[in-house]
Formats: structure tokens, C-alpha cells, sequence
């Protein structure tokens, strides 16, 4: 059972999961928001697949749409809460994958270019595997840090001026508990 303050947190946190992907062109369709606790989770946001969902492509738009709605969560428990939960742990495990594969294995950063710098066994990020010199290893780092800001930034932008839009979801969550599409 979640105490009023939790409940609010977690409605404030799956709220900005369900803005973003309702104000951004290329996110997946969000489906339902619930503030029911499931398993580790308190709350969810669910979404629809995209129509490139069963083979596996995704666009440029619909990845950075994707880190985008990824930080919603976090992004309102910073604009509307008091303090910031360990909540979005998962989240932004989640992006910070997507944007390494963006950099390193879809050759998808500009300033990369359509290079692959993941071994075979994928161990990039492992120490002393890197099939690539520091200053290209740095240079990784160096864009999937740029992106991830880069869709940080948008996503904060749209919650900051939505802030009625968050606040009329976040107590409709409150209240209902479930909502959907």
C-alpha cells in the first residue's frame, strides 16, 4: 500500500512518461497509466507498439522520441516534487542503452558516422575490450552524453510548459488509479 505522498510521486513520475509520449510526433501511442504498484514497480505507463514495432527498425525520431518519454518520469519528479526518487532507475538504464546503440552499433551520430565500435561479444563498455583508441572511446562517450542531454532537454521543456496538463493528469492518477488512452 502506498502512502499519499508515494501515490503522489509515482503519479507525478508515470504522468510525465504519458505527456511526453502524447506531445512528441514519433512516440509510441500511449496506451494506459496506472499508479497500482506491479511487482518492483510502482506505476506504469504502457504504450502501444509503433508500426515498425515487429521487425525491429526504429527511426532516428522515434529513438530520440523514445529517451525522450524515457525521462518523463524523472523529469516531473524534479519540476513538481519536493526531492527526486531512485524511481527512474530503470528508465534511465533503458536510455542510456538506446543511446549507446545509437552511437555505437546503428551508426546513427553524425560525428561518428555509420561505424560499428561494439565487438562481436558487445563489450564496449567493458574495460579493457575496446576494439577502438581512447580519443575514439572518448569521442563515444563524448555523443551519447550530447544526445542523451540533447532529449533531456526537450523533455523538460515540454513538461515545463505544460505544467496544467501535468497537474490535471497527475490528479486524475491520483484519483482513478488506471487510465487510459
Amino acid at each position: 500500500i502506498l502512502s499519499s505522498k508515494e501515490k503522489e510521486i509515482t503519479a507525478y513520475h508515470e504522468a510525465g512518461h504519458a505527456l511526453i509520449s502524447l506531445l512528441i510526433e514519433d512516440a509510441n501511442p500511449l496506451h494506459k497509466v496506472t499508479i497500482l504498484p506491479r511487482g518492483r514497480s510502482l506505476g506504469s505507463t504502457m504504450f502501444l507498439p509503433n508500426e515498425n514495432a515487429e521487425d525491429g527498425v526504429l527511426t532516428k525520431k522515434q529513438i530520440h522520441a523514445l529517451i525522450c518519454v524515457g525521462f518523463g518520469g524523472r523529469i516531473a519528479e524534479e519540476i513538481f516534487c519536493s526531492d527526486i526518487s531512485t524511481g527512474a532507475s530503470q528508465d534511465i538504464e533503458q536510455t542510456t542503452n538506446l543511446a549507446k546503440k545509437y552511437v555505437t552499433q546503428w551508426g546513427l551520430s553524425p560525428e561518428m558516422g555509420p561505424i560499428n565500435y561494439v565487438s562481436s561479444q558487445g563489450a564496449y563498455f567493458q574495460p579493457n575490450t575496446r576494439d577502438c583508441s581512447q580519443t575514439v572511446s572518448e569521442k563515444i562517450d563524448s555523443e551519447i552524453k550530447k544526445l542523451i542531454d540533447e532529449c533531456y532537454k526537450k523533455a523538460f521543456g515540454l513538461i515545463d510548459s505544460h505544467r496544467k496538463e501535468m497537474e490535471v493528469i497527475t490528479h486524475l492518477l491520483v484519483e482513478k488509479e488506471i487510465l487510459s488512452y
